[in-house]
């Protein structure tokens, strides 16, 4: 579980362990999406098999996220 990426270094490491132990064939499920930053890293990084999960919808619709994710799921996290 990777959090609190919000800085250049934060990501920069994230995204290091990323390469190092997920295979980029892996399915990965972006929990609490929000704008997209984390599934924009990994798909920059070539990461192809990303979902994104988040509880609002209305807020994001103008983020164009379709192009980040491969499905998007917006539900109450805990029944999900």
């Amino acid at each position: 579980m990777v959090r609190g990426c919000s800085t250049l270094t934060g990501k920069d490491v994230m995204m290091g362990y990323f390469i190092r132990n997920i295979p980029m064939d892996a399915k990965i499920l972006d929990a609490g999406f929000g704008g997209g930053t984390i599934g924009r890293f990994l798909k920059q990084y070539g990461y192809k098999n990303v979902d994104g999960l988040d509880v609002y919808d209305k807020e994001l619709e103008g983020l164009c996220l379709q192009n980040v994710y491969r499905n998007i799921f917006f539900c109450d996290m805990r029944t999900f």
